[in-house]
């Protein structure tokens, strides 16, 4: 019989993935300053999402205080997420196989530090 679960599962890490020329795939850990960059940027400003950019084009009051409302709280999500979790950056390379191989490897390290992970 599955379970289900009956609380969300907690957040034990965020991987950042960059794709460029690499000669290997790469796992680093982040600083707490750098990770605030990159989440900030990422989860607040949905950055490189073309449909995000739209928005900002749109003058309406109400639409405003909504635009408004749903920054602060990513803002804050992203503080909390910076602060409180293990963010990675992955740099990824043109070879699929060994992207994988590097992030199931990744993956298993972390499950056996952190019993949590994946349970």
């Amino acid at each position: 019989m599955q379970k289900v679960a009956t609380e969300p599962a907690r957040l034990e890490a965020v991987m950042l993935g960059v794709r460029k020329d690499f000669k290997k795939p790469e796992i680093k850990r982040l600083s707490k300053l750098t990770a605030l960059y990159h989440v900030l940027k990422n989860i607040t400003l949905a950055y490189q999402l073309p449909q995000t950019k739209a928005y900002f084009f749109r003058f309406d009051l109400r639409y405003l205080m909504t635009f408004c409302t749903i920054l602060l709280s990513r803002i804050l999500s992203a503080v909390k997420i910076a602060l409180a979790v293990e963010c990675y950056r992955f740099n990824i390379t043109e070879h699929p196989g060994e992207n994988a191989k590097l992030f199931a490897r990744f993956l298993s390290a972390k499950r056996e530090r952190s019993p949590r992970c994946g349970s």
